[in-house]
């Protein structure tokens, strides 16, 4: 992926922004690439939504609510340094897959 800096001509100066007498331009970069996923938990299964850093959809696959299905939908994640996790239900239906992806980390 190529990132792409956003020029941001509004931004406060920082100190020894100037070089030559030239202004310096404050850019945004897009974030790493995260990937977001959602989880839709019910009684027999819990649903898995992964979606790219801009939002879009990656994929989205329905498991069981067994150890079988917790390690699988665990498998589908990346490393937990680019992904954030949000379970619906951590204190009912997504209880035990919420304790199962806190010890994964």
């Amino acid at each position: 992926m190529v990132a792409c800096p956003v020029n941001v001509p509004s931004a406060p100066e920082a100190p020894g922004t100037t070089i030559d007498g030239q202004r310096r331009r404050t850019t945004m970069t897009p974030p790493m690439e995260t990937i977001y996923a959602g989880v839709d938990t019910h009684t027999d299964t819990h649903t898995l939504a992964l979606l790219d850093w801009r939002g879009r959809p990656l994929a989205t696959r329905t498991f069981p609510t067994d150890a079988a299905g917790y390690e699988a939908l665990a498998g589908m994640l990346p490393d937990p340094s680019r992904v954030v996790v949000g379970v619906e239900g951590t204190n009912s239906y997504g209880a035990a897959l919420a304790r199962r992806l806190a010890a994964a980390g």
